[in-house]
């Protein structure tokens, strides 16, 4: 799925995780991006998802592969039955293999993991997280799975647990 530069798409539809309303469930292997022809200079043109629904942004539930490239990721504050782990990226399937290149993950608010909250294969490349918040463990990433993390960023955190981690790993 190729998302056009400076593109806007806001989730308003809440919901408790199902396909017809909420996050965006990735259950079948994809490529979203906003980089077709590389990654623009300007951050401000890679497209950008808002979470303005009370829940997550995005939701892998499935043992597939998937990729983020060139996207900016706003917002989410999941809440209820589905659990409150993993405002930006949610990752429960331990079988998923997941790719986050270039992506600016921020202003996510979660139980755990304020940006990306991971129990499968994650691997972060390029990467911004800026202005999370968690009032459990991992302001910007919540790690139960394999992680993987090159030349990325963690900004202006919160974590009012008072456990003070950016990054929190199980493991």
């Amino acid at each position: 799925i190729v998302l056009p530069a400076g593109a806007t798409i806001t989730l308003t539809a809440g919901g408790l995780g199902g396909a017809e309303s909420g996050d965006l469930d990735i259950t079948q292997p994809v490529i979203i991006t906003g980089a077709s022809l590389g990654y623009p200079d300007d951050e401000a043109q890679w497209p950008l998802i808002i979470a303005a629904n009370g829940d997550r942004v995005f939701d892998v539930t499935a043992p597939v592969a998937v990729e983020l490239r060139g996207l900016r990721v706003t917002g989410g504050a999941p809440t209820g039955a589905s659990g409150t782990n993993g405002a930006g990226v949610r990752v429960t399937s331990a079988g998923a293999q997941v790719l986050v290149d270039h992506v600016r993950l921020s202003g996510g608010e979660a139980g755990n993991g304020g940006g990306i909250s991971n129990a499968g294969t994650v691997e972060i490349l390029d990467s911004d997280f800026f202005q999370n918040e968690v009032s459990g463990e991992g302001s910007a990433i919540y790690n139960s799975g394999d992680l993987t993390i090159r030349r990325s960023s963690v900004r202006s955190a919160r974590d009012t647990s008072g456990h003070a981690e950016a990054v929190y790993t199980t493991q």
